[in-house]
């Protein structure tokens, strides 16, 4: 095995390339979000509004949106607490894009790394570690990633450190000190990442370092089960609501999920891949596939470790990970798998390189890269029209909630209009409301009525449509507005969104209101004020 002292010199000028790159690529998406959105920054979705809003709360030693109840809308453990200190900031909503924009920058380094690692001592590694680094950045979609202002960019940094921490063991050198800080953090972050956890920590106890490896995983029960822990007290659900309601059926369950229900669960899943195969689904069950053969039929023997990680983190994510539409779920297995197969072909790599022109190999595996990810980069290139819906919808409500009707009220789609609002908001989707979340797993006839009624809510903002379910809109809710936007459907849940006065408030009295909104709204969106057909 080479040493790191073996690897050859890396070129200074090289090695910036794929910063710049993707500065670029950056700046591109950010202007053209600016351009479109009047001058005004907007994430491409509006959940990383939800762990602002919960950031802000927890600063005040609360936790949830609302002021008097308890809620876990976040998706992840430690991303609000890593923003709360920043939550009384005048420009805490660029907190996330920093955060994101620092993550990008180190995975633009973890890939750089270990695209060198896979060609060593060829005679042109930086070319093709700084080629192939900044063909990664643009088919994973990580440009597009660090736009939504989520979390899903640290969990691809930390997954990457992970992988590179386990290449170290096979190259001799030890576990570097920060591994285990990565494994630990890569559950607290995300939850699917509790597969590359375990995978790293069983890697580590093989190879002798068995502290370390005891260590993390201990941690992780820990605080996975200390934040557990702390939920419960609060009377919620052991898990976050987000996690609950995106498990599906069977799994989402109140109290303890039956054996048959998570068999379910898994069967529909295989289903869904051989039902409706796209080709990340594909690409994910192949190299699964194939870092499981290499270890049991023993082949690749120094990159053990490394196939560990990569067939147990992938089989997780195919058994119960996520796969979005906006691509975020998914890139951090992806950008392992990347990764790792370089890692471990790494010998036939350099053979080709020196039997052919290094530029014919690189452009084959771009190619490579960009068929079978190739609607992650549609996806990255719509991030303007992605910011531009959450700009002509959910930033408008918030608007309106804000400064013309200053008073509850109830939406399914919560992170905006909570976001800097004194004001309660109930949330008839369930992420931020444990009694929604449960009412959608019933399915009872006219629940949402109900739940407004209780909380006394005046007016309600929602995609009529997803009520269907629930025996539709109350018929004493009167019809007062429908919002719609000015561009494509891209990145929101519906269109049109309705606004409906329950008996708690006064139709008179918002339909004023919206008229003095309407000529406020961004060109192109449309305010339809009075009743009309749903």
């Amino acid at each position: 095995m080479l040493s790191a002292s073996a690897l050859p010199q890396r070129s200074p000028v090289v090695g910036v390339w794929p910063f710049a790159i993707t500065a670029i690529a950056v700046a591109m998406l950010l202007g053209a979000i600016l351009a479109f959105n009047d001058g005004v920054f907007v994430y491409t979705l509006d959940d990383p509004y939800i762990h602002m809003a919960l950031a802000a709360n927890i600063a005040e030693f609360h936790y949830g949106l609302n002021a008097s109840a308890y809620a876990a809308p976040s998706s992840s453990i430690l991303w609000p607490f890593l923003l709360a200190p920043f939550a009384g900031m005048d420009r805490f909503v660029y907190v996330p894009l920093a955060f994101n924009l620092a993550a990008l920058g180190a995975n633009v380094a973890l890939l750089h790394t270990l695209f060198r690692r896979a060609f060593a001592d060829a005679s042109h590694a930086d070319l093709a570690a700084t080629w192939l680094t900044i063909a990664s950045v643009l088919t994973l979609n990580l440009v597009g990633l660090a736009l939504t202002g989520m979390e899903h960019e640290l969990q691809v940094t930390l997954a990457l450190a992970v992988l590179l921490g386990i290449h170290d063991l096979a190259r001799g050198d030890g576990p570097p000190r920060w591994l285990v800080a990565a494994i630990i953090c890569g559950p607290l972050v995300r939850y699917e990442s509790l597969s590359l956890t375990i995978a790293a920590a069983a890697v580590l106890f093989v190879h002798g370092y068995r502290y370390p490896a005891l260590t993390a995983i201990g941690a992780v029960a820990a605080l996975l089960g200390g934040f557990s822990l702390f939920l419960l007290s609060l009377g919620l659900p052991a898990l976050p609501s987000s996690v609950m309601t995106k498990l599906a059926g069977p799994v989402a369950v109140s109290g303890a999920a039956p054996v048959g229900g998570v068999a379910e669960f898994l069967v529909r899943r295989g289903a869904d891949i051989i039902l409706e195969p796209r080709p990340a689904v594909l690409f994910v069950l192949a190299a699964t596939g194939l870092g499981a053969w290499l270890l049991l039929s023993r082949r690749k023997r120094d990159h053990r470790g490394v196939l560990a990680v990569m067939t147990l983190t992938g089989a997780g994510h195919l058994a119960l990970g996520g796969w979005d539409a906006l691509a975020r779920y998914e890139i951090y297995v992806l950008a392992v798998l990347v990764g790792g197969l370089f890692v471990v072909y790494g010998d036939e790599l350099r053979a080709a390189m020196e039997r052919t022109r290094p530029a014919t190999l690189l452009l084959a595996c771009s190619l490579a890269l960009a068929v079978v990810f190739g609607r992650y980069i549609g996806v990255s290139t719509k991030s303007p029209l992605a910011a531009n819906n959450i700009y002509e919808q959910q930033y408008q409500m918030h608007r309106f909630v804000t400064e013309y009707h200053r008073a509850p009220v109830a939406v399914n789609d919560l992170g905006l209009v909570s976001f800097g609002n004194p004001n309660f908001v109930l949330d008839l989707w369930g992420l931020g409301s444990e009694e929604a979340r449960r009412a959608w797993r019933t399915a009872q006839q006219g629940w949402p009525e109900r739940l407004v009624e209780r909380h006394k809510v005046p007016l309600v903002m929602i995609y009529s449509e997803w009520f269907a379910r629930s025996g539709g809109v109350s018929p004493d809710w009167t019809l007062v507005g429908r919002l719609f936007l000015g561009s494509t459907v891209f990145s929101v849940g519906g269109n049109p969104v309705d606004f409906y006065v329950t008996p708690a408030g006064d139709p008179a009295t918002v339909r004023e209101q919206l008229q003095r909104f309407a000529p406020s709204l961004p060109e192109g969106v449309h305010l339809q004020i009075g009743r009309a057909h749903v």
